[in-house]
């Protein structure tokens, strides 16, 4: 063999083991091993199965159709005897009328689970009641440390609607530093006073009055 076809096998040969070294896979002739598939991730845990109110109840507490009672925490709606009583019951009603969800923190004393109410479009319930005038914060001081998450929103929603004098905040007149409220009538000098008691009754005083004018009357015959 030439010296020349001696150099050219020598560089084919120099050509083929630089080629095997860099595709190792190509000179066991075996596939590509196949890249394992993702490792699919748990899926999201649903949000809770949407709750359906039970006739009855009020602005604040109601039942649903299994028979559990809630109570929204932390806002109050007044009595239905009380000033925007019917209209806040009303409200509520609308709105849970396509469902809820309740988260639960603790139980009242009358075996109410007092909740965070979440509507079924995603709104929070006791925040809205709050923001439009239907609830008052009478017990908000009182119990904020039960959830102070749900406190913190409830202080700017009060606030507002205080201040735009939102549904009870412009029909009802405040009694109360907490917020109770009861209507508004005037006088026959047109000066506003005080309404009948809250459910509906004369005020103590008056009658004690009236009874102590009506004894001396009599005394006096």
């Amino acid at each position: 063999m030439s010296n020349a076809r001696r150099a050219a096998c020598v560089l084919a040969i120099g050509v083929l083991l630089a080629a095997c070294q860099s595709n190792p896979a190509s000179t066991a002739g075996s596939a590509a091993i196949p890249t394992p598939p993702p490792l699919s991730r748990p899926a999201a845990k649903p949000a809770g199965a949407l709750l359906y109110a039970a006739a009855g109840g009020d602005g604040d507490s109601w039942k649903d159709t299994q028979g559990v009672e809630y109570r929204l925490g932390l806002v109050n709606t007044p009595e239905l005897s009380e000033c925007y009583g019917q209209t806040a019951s009303a409200k509520r009603k609308q709105l849970t009328a396509a469902g809820f969800r309740a988260q639960s923190y603790t139980v009242d004393r009358y075996g109410r689970r007092v909740s965070v109410v979440t509507l079924a479009d995603g709104r929070d319930l006791n925040v809205w009641l709050a923001r439009h005038g239907y609830a008052n914060d009478k017990y908000l001081a009182q119990f904020r440390h039960e959830n102070p998450s749900l406190a913190a929103q409830l202080d700017p929603a009060f606030a507002a609607a205080k201040r735009e004098h939102a549904g009870l905040w412009g029909a009802c007149t405040t009694t109360h530093a907490q917020g109770l409220a009861t209507p508004t009538r005037q006088s026959a000098r047109g000066e506003a006073m005080p309404s009948t008691g809250m459910h509906g009754s004369r005020p103590a005083n008056v009658m004690s009055s009236r009874r102590r004018i009506t004894h001396a009357a009599r005394s006096n015959t």
